[in-house]
């Protein structure tokens, strides 16, 4: 009798410990550090509302980080300073810019190479060229420059990448978005909206190489968020 009492105890505790993990799990927040060059409002009217409206997970945050000045412009100033200051209840960093790398940036780029061998994941849009600049490839932009970043970049309506966009090997795939958010560099937050959705199917480390992985296998130009979190 004492031994089939002590046997349902343990599965009761089995059973409790179990539940007990779920509910745990259930409640891991997902935050995403954002930064940009835009003004204030391009966050707040833009892009916080499209992810989430397309992310399926209660738990998974952007927060805007982007230093500003007291006009609403980016602060570019202070964007080393704070991109490093980022601590590690971040997951991931969203660099919803690129650009050229010149000695002006360089110590951006160190910073960003710093976070990604530290083990924060870092997700760059393409980008395009500034003041009518002609295209590069993205080896030659900031985002090349972070070996293990997770570089996106956009389509047209008719499966072709954006005109004047930065390219290269290092682009991960080009999102298509609906169409009425078409040709507004919105499509890497479509793409991070369903990552993070999916972000328990992968430990953190080894996000990456499965993406990578995905692309290769599946020997497509350019992958569908489907393609990567679905199938």
């Amino acid at each position: 009798m004492m031994r089939t009492k002590s046997i349902l105890q343990i599965l009761f505790f089995c059973i409790l410990s179990l539940s007990g993990y779920e509910v745990l799990a259930s409640k891991a927040t997902v935050q995403v550090a954002y930064f940009h060059k835009s003004n204030k409002e391009h966050f707040s009217k833009q892009v916080k509302p499209i992810f989430d409206q397309n992310k399926t997970c209660k738990v998974c945050e952007l927060v805007d980080l982007t230093p500003y000045k007291d006009s609403g412009e980016a602060d570019e100033s202070k964007l080393v300073k704070e991109i490093s200051a980022v601590g590690t209840d971040y997951q991931i960093l969203f660099m919803n810019w690129n650009e050229k790398s010149t000695e002006s940036n360089r110590e951006l780029s160190e910073a960003l190479v710093k976070k990604s061998i530290q083990g924060t994941l870092i997700l760059f849009t393409a980008g395009s060229p500034l003041n009518n600049e002609p295209t590069i490839s993205l080896n030659k932009t900031i985002a090349g420059q972070v070996p293990e970043a997770v570089i996106v970049g956009e389509m047209t309506e008719r499966e072709r990448l954006l005109p004047q966009l930065f390219y290269g090997p290092e682009m991960l795939t080009a999102i298509k978005p609906p169409k009425e958010y078409s040709g507004q560099g919105l499509a890497p937050v479509f793409f991070l909206a369903k990552w993070v959705s999916h972000w328990s199917k992968q430990k953190p480390n080894e996000w990456v190489s499965y993406l990578k992985l995905k692309k290769n296998k599946l020997r497509k130009l350019w992958l569908s968020t489907d393609d990567f979190f679905v199938r």
